[in-house]
């Protein structure tokens, strides 16, 4: 709510700055019905041209988040709707990083990160289930959720653009899991293979990025 949103606000700096944003005057009336929406804060972040950077860490890597900050960007709070998510002090070069390239952390926008607590509520993670992320490229949306199911659950992460498929596997590939299979076929012919299992359900969210370290507002599907 107004709360987080300006407590984020406060305690986040960083040294590198966008062009203020001017927000639409239909976006702002179109959210004005929506519980807990503070316009004057929700303005205040979006034009206050501050990129703010966050990432996540990886639980299946044997290192403590101070141990595996990125360097060059200190640790400034944790992302309060994720397990292991932490906000930068600036943004640093990524690519220069070896744990970058290790899969120790992966760079992901802390709204982003919010699908965490939107399958937690939804979700038995207590269970072995099936799960589906029919557009996955570069792999945001899949490593978070290999990150929070069960060691005998399934992950299958596909993306449908052939030229997507290798960022993805190579995402995927440093992240280090096992029960986690990249595809690259129609998502209709997944989601009838899948159901013939207990099956979680189809996540069709579109992904962004396929740069290392960067985001985009690519959509993937």
């Amino acid at each position: 709510g107004h709360s987080l949103i300006r407590h984020t606000f406060v305690q986040l700096s960083s040294k590198r700055y966008l062009f203020p944003l001017n927000l639409p005057v239909p976006l702002i009336q179109s959210l004005q019905n929506i519980k807990g929406f503070n316009e004057e804060a929700f303005k205040q972040v979006h034009q206050s041209g501050w990129q703010i950077t966050s990432i996540r860490f990886n639980p299946n890597k044997s290192l403590h988040a101070t141990n595996a900050a990125p360097r060059g960007g200190g640790l400034e709070g944790a992302v309060p709707w994720s397990s292991h998510g932490y906000y930068l002090s600036e943004r640093p070069s990524f690519t220069l990083d070896p744990l970058f390239h290790a899969g120790a952390y992966y760079v992901q926008e802390a709204s982003s990160m919010f699908l965490e607590e939107a399958i937690k509520q939804t979700v038995d993670l207590t269970q072995p289930i099936k799960v589906l992320d029919l557009c996955a490229a570069p792999g945001g949306k899949s490593t978070l959720i290999q990150s929070i199911i069960s060691k005998e659950s399934l992950l299958v992460s596909n993306e449908v653009i052939k030229t997507r498929v290798n960022i993805l596997a190579e995402n995927i590939t440093k992240w280090g899991a096992a029960n986690v299979i990249v595809t690259n076929p129609k998502g209709q012919i997944l989601l009838v293979r899948l159901k013939k299992g207990p099956f979680a359900g189809g996540l069709s969210i579109p992904g962004g990025g396929i740069n290392p370290g960067e985001s985009s507002e690519e959509t993937a599907c």
